[in-house]
């Protein structure tokens, strides 16, 4: 969380960024700011998903939104 995200501009690669809208809000802040950064990101931002969708608490839809 020191960093800008400056670093994260010369990703040359499409980036899929995910997040839950139930995880933290620096979660959220951060991933908003490498959407910014990255050149060719997108960000979804899920409502009903936390942090913990990945592993534990949803696999099946962060699946399913990496499929789509």
């Amino acid at each position: 969380m020191d960093s800008d995200g400056g670093r994260y501009a010369a990703i040359a690669a499409p980036t899929l960024l995910l997040g839950g809208g139930r995880s933290p809000a620096h979660t959220q802040t951060g991933l908003t700011l490498l959407a910014d950064t990255i050149p060719d990101s997108r960000l979804v931002l899920t409502p009903e998903l936390d942090h913990n969708a990945p592993d534990l608490s949803a696999p099946a839809a962060v699946a399913e939104l990496i499929r789509a």
